[in-house]
């Protein structure tokens, strides 16, 4: 009787725990769904981040190397411009009035007072030229070269040739 007292017992409360195993996996099947949808959901903001984060490293990469480029320029521009800058002639020769102020007959060490010290000085075996100073250079730095003639024979000018000076519009 103690068996049978027992199995009644459980019999008893059998469809009950039944019922709550049931209602347990339909509520853990439930919460499984809802765990799947919530991780589908995780996934395609992960994918939609990483693609938005792959473009904005594609815009940053554009601008970074649009910005290389036009660093490369300006100083390309830079280097052109010192260039130019070293090429340019300077000095008192490189004025239309100084050469004014040179004439047959003046003394070599005057000139130079005026003109500067030439770029180039060439000795001379001819007669009546000892020796002749050259000034030469670029004045608008474009490339195009002038020159300039003084020709001496005894510490004294024999011969000015003045530079070919651009002609400038007002």
């Amino acid at each position: 009787m103690k068996y049978f007292a027992k199995a009644l017992f459980i019999l008893s409360f059998a469809p009950l725990s039944f019922a709550q195993e049931e209602a347990s996996l339909d509520d853990i099947l439930e919460e499984l769904r809802a765990l799947r949808a919530q991780v589908t959901s995780l996934e395609e903001r992960i994918v939609s981040l990483e693609s938005k984060k792959a473009t904005e490293t594609i815009s940053i990469t554009a601008l970074e190397e649009q910005e290389s480029e036009e660093k490369q320029r300006w100083i390309d521009r830079i280097r052109r411009e010192l260039k130019r800058a070293d090429v340019q002639a300077t000095g008192g020769w490189t004025k239309p009035e100084n050469w004014n102020r040179i004439s047959v007959g003046q003394k070599a060490e005057e000139a130079i007072e005026i003109l500067g010290e030439p770029t180039k000085r060439k000795f001379s075996l001819k007669k009546r030229t000892d020796e002749i100073f050259i000034y030469e250079g670029d004045l608008s730095g474009n490339g195009t070269l002038i020159e300039g003639t003084l020709r001496i024979y005894r510490g004294k000018i024999t011969d000015v040739e003045a530079p070919q000076f651009p002609k400038t519009t007002p």
